[in-house]
């Protein structure tokens, strides 16, 4: 909104002045044309120049003038369309975008499914009345949603030392909020970085999946410098994305989504055959290293 009404007041005023200049110019051109054509003509001829003729002349003058000013106008708003939205979309989207919380190392997203709604008399209401009555529901979810996480067999997913760990420091977060507005942006990223991990959680799976399914696998298992396939690949997974792990804008935070989803459907697209698997399975046979040293492969 910001962004079109800026972009309309420049546009205006740019119009006003340089409507005004191409009239000018117009007309000086006109008036210019026609003293030149007054020695060919003659004097006299000129005094007695039909009066038909005169308007004529006046009626092709002025349609000329407004079908020009209509394409000028055109023209430049197009211009201001295509030069003015753009930067002043970007300096909305950007402004104000730094977590509030400097210790913060979850990702978050502003556009998260299920997030509490805000109902209009809810804005005055207090912070702790809107947590119990309005979000109460969509915070438990998150809690459930991290337990059962806890519950399967990922590695060292969610991060934590103890189970519970990640769960108590979710619960910390919410109480920091100042007030509603506060506590959904802390919503917002808690729940964009469940979403986060529980896609890793799942790459995690699959990888596990397919390797194990492997001909060789004993094989494998027995050459490879490595005796855990999940921890591997929670190794493998975050190495991958860790360019991706400054999140402080909105692209970045679409960034690594995306990243995140292009390896779940290469995997479920292709399994075996998929570019991110055959990079994970190099990585734990360490098959470069062995054709280096000219040792034997799986």
């Amino acid at each position: 909104m910001s962004s079109f009404l800026c972009t309309s007041f420049f546009s205006h005023v740019f119009l006003g002045w340089s409507t005004q200049l191409a009239i000018s110019v117009f007309l000086n051109w006109e008036s210019k044309q026609e003293k030149e054509s007054l020695p060919f003509l003659g004097a006299e001829q000129s005094n007695n120049e039909p009066k038909q003729m005169i308007r004529t002349r006046t009626l092709i003058s002025s349609f000329l003038l407004i079908l020009f000013y209509c394409i000028y106008i055109e023209s430049i708003k197009f211009i201001f369309h295509i030069i003015g939205l753009v930067p002043f979309d970007f300096l909305v989207a950007t402004m104000g975008s730094a977590p509030l919380d400097f210790e913060w190392t979850c990702h978050f997203d502003d556009g998260a499914e299920g997030l509490p709604i805000l109902e209009s008399e809810s804005s005055s209401a207090s912070l702790s009345t809107y947590r119990q009555v309005i979000a109460a529901e969509s915070e438990h979810n998150i809690y459930a949603r991290i337990r059962n996480m806890e519950n399967q067999h990922y590695y060292n997913l969610p991060p934590q030392n103890n189970v519970g760990d990640y769960e108590t420091l979710v619960r910390q977060h919410f109480d920091r909020a100042l007030n509603v507005e506060h506590y959904l942006e802390i919503w917002n990223k808690e729940f964009q970085e469940l979403n986060f991990l529980e896609t890793q959680a799942l790459l995690q799976d699959k990888l596990h999946e397919l390797l194990l399914k492997e001909r060789k696998i004993e094989n494998i298992i027995s050459l490879s410098p490595y005796d855990n396939i999940r921890k591997e690949a929670y190794f493998f997974i975050k190495q991958k994305v860790e360019p991706l792990q400054s999140l402080e804008f909105p692209f970045q935070r679409n960034l690594m989504d995306g990243c995140l989803n292009s390896f779940k459907e290469d995997l479920n697209a292709n399994g075996r055959e998929s570019g991110f698997y055959r990079e994970f399975y190099r990585h734990f046979t360490d098959e470069e290293f062995r054709r280096s040293v000219g040792l034997p492969l799986p």
